[in-house]
């Protein structure tokens, strides 16, 4: 994993606090102790407080997470990556700053110069809270990693506060995947003695945190050397592939441990997981929590618990929905790119970010050229995914039926299938009104005579293009 990017001693503890809250919290498990990380760490307990606060953050995703229509279950989970954990990253090649956010340069330290400090590494959410907040996130943070769940926090965090601090960590930080985003906690003498929530990973939690870089490591490594925008697609690409869309696993799927290394999960996950292969490549990449419209899982029209991601590519922020993009294709596995590199406008229609993700920069720029970058469409991209030669493509009536014609010509024994692919959800839509003067043209050329089937079935692959399966042929005389 990367290395920290901010320095606090382990020994003196900042003055006061602020917290999150969770948009796609897992529930709760066991409590745990990481032998050797524990014990690197003590805290004195404190007295519970006269007055008790107690935060139980509710996930989004719990509620139900809005997977893509048709998303596919994998048959089975990936098996866990062999190897050992990546290795250390050196401090001095880190690129120092949050996925699209900038440190308080007061805050960046030199850890060479500390003999008794802590790395702790942050993000967007953590740049967003206050000063005090900000000293709490770091150390709820340290304890976090050092799988303690005893902390104490200078200041009297109310659950306003301590909700945005723990909501930050979970958002900034998908390596964490064994914290829950909740907490419960005591209040006394201007302290807060908090009880942070583990799940069950918690469990031989060095050995998963190995295995889930090793599987960090088996994306990245492969990617070395490529242009930023490769390596987006690739990761995005992989897990899509990788992974399935399933409510019913471990943790409810909202981690990038149940993503990466167990192949299950929701769009949490998914979105976890990006987030964590995108900032080992050092691009820029944020987790979104918000809603989406329109899942069929859903009561149609609803909005419901969604989260996605934004990234920075040469200077342009995009919204990237991996979970929507692991969508079937003709009833296939399949991946799509209807919902990469989007800007906000292409997301309007189904996508709102959260109040807790809408200080994130906005996705307004010039759209992202797909062909450009890639040389070749989404629609090329998502059929080579599944082996599918496309036969030509159209954007006008014309160039769909002379299309039609060359198909219907060369068909044997007057039946044949093939893929197109159409631009326009105008033509798409008509395009069983147009196919049979040409059909019939070419057939009856060829001596037929009788009546013909069309059959078509359009797939949206991003933006106004579609790839559509089309199977011409004799009928009932």
């Amino acid at each position: 994993m990367r290395p920290s990017t901010l320095l606090i001693r382990a020994a003196a503890r900042p003055a006061s606090a602020r917290a999150p809250h969770s948009a796609d919290a897992a529930a709760p498990g066991a409590p745990c102790m990481s032998g050797a990380r524990a014990a690197a760490r003590r805290r004195a307990s404190l007295p519970l407080a006269a007055a008790s606060l107690a935060l139980a953050l509710a996930s989004a995703a719990l509620c139900g997470c809005a997977a893509p229509a048709d998303a596919h279950l994998a048959p089975a989970p990936l098996p866990a990556p062999g190897g050992t954990s990546a290795p250390e990253s050196d401090p001095s090649t880190d690129p120092g700053a949050p996925p699209l956010a900038e440190h308080p340069a007061d805050r960046e330290q030199d850890a060479s110069a500390e003999d008794d400090a802590h790395l702790v590494q942050t993000g967007p959410y953590y740049a967003e809270l206050s000063e005090s907040e900000q000293a709490s996130y770091l150390v709820i943070a340290s304890a976090i990693e050092s799988a303690e769940q005893e902390v104490v926090v200078d200041g009297s965090l109310e659950d306003e506060v301590l909700g945005r601090v723990l909501n930050a960590i979970l958002f900034d930080r998908p390596d964490l995947f064994w914290f829950t985003g909740a907490a419960t906690g005591s209040i006394s003498n201007g302290q807060t003695t908090l009880t942070l929530d583990f799940n069950a990973d918690c469990n031989d939690l060095d050995a998963k945190r190995a295995a889930l870089d090793a599987a960090v490591t088996d994306i990245v490594s492969p990617l070395e050397g490529l242009s930023p925008a490769n390596q987006q697609k690739a990761a995005h690409d992989y897990i899509a592939q990788h992974v399935a869309y399933d409510p019913h696993g471990p943790q409810g799927g909202q981690t990038a441990y149940n993503a990466l290394v167990e192949g299950k999960s929701v769009c949490a996950g998914y979105a976890r997981a990006f987030q964590l292969v995108m900032i080992e490549l050092g691009i820029p990449c944020s987790y979104v929590s918000g809603e989406a419209q329109g899942q069929q899982q859903f009561e149609e029209g609803a909005w419901t618990p969604h989260a996605w991601n934004i990234v920075e590519l040469d200077g342009h922020i995009y919204n990237v929905d991996v979970t929507w993009d692991d969508s079937p294709l003709f009833e296939q596995e399949a991946v799509l790119y209807t919902d990469f590199n989007m800007t906000d406008d292409d997301f309007a229609a189904n996508h709102q970010r959260g109040e807790e993700s809408a200080f994130l920069p906005a996705c307004d720029g010039e759209p992202f050229d797909f062909e450009a970058a890639y040389g070749v469409d989404r629609a090329r991209a998502a059929a080579e995914h599944l082996g599918i030669a496309v036969a030509g493509e159209a954007s006008t009536t014309e160039e769909f039926q002379a299309l039609m014609e060359g198909q219907a010509a060369a068909a044997e024994g007057f039946q044949t299938s093939f893929y197109l692919v159409v631009y326009g959800d105008d033509l798409v839509a008509s395009l069983t009104d147009l196919w049979q003067e040409p059909v019939r043209s070419a057939f009856e050329a060829q001596g037929f005579q009788g009546s013909i089937t069309f059959n078509s079935t359009s797939q949206n692959v991003g933006g106004d293009a579609y790839l559509v399966r089309i199977a011409i042929g004799q009928g009932e005389s």
